[in-house]
């Protein structure tokens, strides 16, 4: 349902301002750049660099949250948490996986929502 994985209240506030493009443009920057995050945090995690392989769950979970995906927002937040206490027992690459695949998901459902609101 949508309203599991979008922050309708704020998508709707967005779009009524600033119209159907800036958001959009959100969406295709936030593709753009989590795969370097998540890229990012695998690497570091294999070198042992378990803070800073947080951080980059951390960038994902704010640019989500920037774009009104609140499940991807707290699934980062949640696997960021997680990893910083397991460290190196952590089984990040199958969380970052589940991760890749509701940031897909979520959107494309993003997208599709905002396709059916009124404005420019």
């Amino acid at each position: 349902m949508i309203t599991d994985i979008v922050n309708i209240k704020y998508v709707n506030e967005f779009v009524s301002i600033a119209g159907k493009g800036p958001i959009c443009e959100g969406i295709d920057m936030f593709l753009n750049s989590v795969e370097d995050y998540l890229g990012n945090c695998m690497s570091y995690f294999n070198k042992n660099g378990f803070e800073e392989a947080g951080k980059e769950l951390h960038k994902i979970k704010g640019a989500a949250s920037s774009i009104g995906l609140t499940r991807v927002s707290s699934k980062a937040k949640e696997i960021e948490l997680e990893l910083l206490k397991e460290r190196d027992s952590y089984a990040l690459n199958s969380r970052i996986i589940e991760l890749r695949e509701d940031i897909l998901a979520d959107t494309k459902e993003l997208r599709n929502f905002v396709m059916t609101l009124s404005g420019m």
